[in-house]
């Protein structure tokens, strides 16, 4: 595969973005949500929106030989220069750790690309916790030296933070050509796509993504997944919406810096019918709940709590284990593992 720089000039990438530039979709705006897509007429289901190339896409990094086979001259003379991130950068970053040629394309861009990606593209710098920022600020610099080593035009730190974040906040993990598998496959590749990045987020969407990109060089194709009214904001879910509320909430802060508050995760749980998160209280009565982001689980029927560190060390433990039944490949193993889960899980719950 021979990777081929796919810049759009800045009028070209403003004019994508712009309000005229697609019959179905129309940009809003306000301070809470920044820049989003609202349905310029009714949508039905299954009706298009949005066909869209990538700006900038990369295999995953390192990947199973791809990405090396990819490189040009001058991003060979990068990766030489810097062999990537230290582990704390990658649990930090998420993304970067397998993204980090994207990030490398897309720092070569040229100058007036670059510069039109950054402004029409959000780096949720302002959502980002300080210390997060400071290594987001490190790894930058780290960029920027590798760039001038390699004779490469020079990116100032505050430039390429911005960059990092764009690609964290904004970049589309991709599956090959075959579409195959399913939410938990890992990204065959990596790409910007900056009419896509004006799609917000929902743990209920309105919106399916198909991420079959196959090579880079094919297009994201978004669909209603149900009728959209006239000026309804125009949702994707950034994870998978079939996880339990805390597990989308955690990867949700995690990656894109905020605390999901959507009509889903919002709900009041004690009276969902999903039960989708819940555990059984040690008491034998009633399930525990939820009270909030960060907040303690509490038993609807006895009231008694569990920190939400707990629960997470659950949920891990859980997920391991299921996870090497799995790969032995031992139908028994796997329902045992289901079995002991249920003692401690909702029927419906997600893991389960």
């Amino acid at each position: 595969f021979k990777w081929r720089l796919r810049a759009l000039l800045p009028g070209q990438m403003a004019t994508a973005a712009s309000n005229g530039s697609d019959p179905l979709l129309e940009v809003a705006s306000d301070p809470s949500r920044g820049r989003y897509y609202v349905a310029r007429r009714g949508i039905a289901e299954s009706e298009v929106l949005l066909r869209v190339r990538p700006d900038v896409w990369a295999p995953a990094w390192p990947g199973d030989g791809e990405a090396a086979a990819s490189l040009s001259k001058r991003e060979s003379a990068v990766i030489v220069c810097d062999a990537g991130f230290s582990g704390a950068a990658q649990q930090a970053l998420g993304i970067l750790a397998a993204g980090w040629l994207l990030l490398v394309r897309a720092a070569l861009l040229p100058d007036e690309a670059l510069e039109a990606v950054l402004r029409c593209c959000d780096d949720n710098a302002t959502r980002r916790a300080a210390e997060q920022q400071a290594l987001l600020r490190r790894v930058a610099a780290k960029l920027s030296s590798a760039l001038h080593a390699a004779g490469e035009t020079a990116r100032t730190t505050d430039q390429l933070a911005r960059l990092i974040g764009v690609v964290v906040t904004n970049a589309f993990g991709t599956r090959g050509g075959d579409g195959g598998g399913g939410g938990a496959e890992e990204p065959a590749g990596y790409g910007l796509f900056v009419r896509a990045s004006l799609f917000n987020h929902s743990c209920a969407p309105n919106v399916h993504a198909d991420l079959t990109c196959g090579g880079g060089g094919g297009e994201l194709v978004f669909r209603a997944s149900e009728p959209v009214l006239r000026g309804e904001a125009l949702y994707i879910s950034y994870v998978d919406s079939t996880e339990p509320r805390y597990e989308r909430r955690r990867l949700l802060q995690r990656h894109k810096s905020f605390t999901c508050d959507c009509a889903r995760c919002g709900a009041d749980l004690s009276r969902s019918e999903e039960w989708e998160s819940s555990l059984r209280c040690r008491c034998g009565r009633g399930w525990m709940q939820p009270e909030g982001g960060a907040g303690d689980w509490r038993c609807v029927s006895c009231g008694a709590a569990e920190s939400l560190s707990r629960v997470l060390a659950w949920d891990t433990d859980l997920r391991g284990r299921l996870a090497a039944a799995s790969e032995g490949g031992a139908t028994a193993e796997v329902e045992a593992v289901l079995e002991s889960a249920l003692r401690r899980c909702h029927p419906n719950h997600a893991v389960a």
